[in-house]
C-alpha cells in the first residue's frame, strides 16, 4: 500500500512538473520575441540620439566631417528619408524612431543583420549613408 501511495505522488508531483514545462516552453518564444524587439528598439534610439549629438558637435567643426555607427539588428530596419527615422520591424511589430530634422538619409531602404552607418556633415545637414556588413 505504501509503494502505490509513494507511486501515486511521484506521478502527481511529475504531472504538475509537466504542466509547469508546458505552460512555460509555450511562453518562451514569445518572450524571446519582444527581448529582440526591445533590443532593437533601444539600439535605434541609440542611434538616433548619436547621430542627434553628432550633428550638435558638428556645428562647430567643417564640411566633411563624419562619424561612424555599427550595429546588430535582430529584426528589420527600415531607415526612412521624408520625415528622417527608423522603422523597427519584428514579428509583426513595428515602431518608428524619429531622426534629427537636419538628417537626409542617402539610401533609404530595409536592412538586417549587421549595418554600418557613415554620418557626414555636408553644407549645415548629415547625410547618412547606411549599408550592410556581410560575416562579422
Amino acid at each position: 500500500m505504501k509503494r502505490a501511495q509513494v507511486s501515486l505522488e511521484f506521478l502527481l508531483v511529475f504531472a504538475a512538473f509537466m504542466a509547469f514545462i508546458t505552460v512555460f516552453v509555450s511562453a518562451l518564444p514569445e518572450v524571446v520575441s519582444s527581448a529582440f524587439f526591445a533590443m532593437d528598439l533601444k539600439s535605434a534610439q541609440s542611434l538616433s540620439q548619436g547621430i542627434d549629438y553628432f550633428s550638435r558637435e558638428s556645428e562647430f567643426l567643417g564640411n566633411g566631417t563624419s562619424s561612424e555607427f555599427s550595429y546588430q539588428v535582430f529584426g528589420e530596419w527600415a531607415f526612412l528619408d521624408s520625415p528622417p527615422g527608423i522603422a523597427v520591424l519584428h514579428e509583426g511589430r513595428q515602431r518608428l524612431v524619429e531622426l534629427p530634422e537636419n538628417v537626409e538619409v542617402e539610401n533609404p531602404g530595409f536592412f538586417s543583420e549587421k549595418i554600418s552607418l557613415l554620418a557626414t556633415k555636408s553644407g549645415g545637414k548629415i547625410l547618412v549613408r547606411v549599408r550592410g556588413v556581410q560575416g562579422d
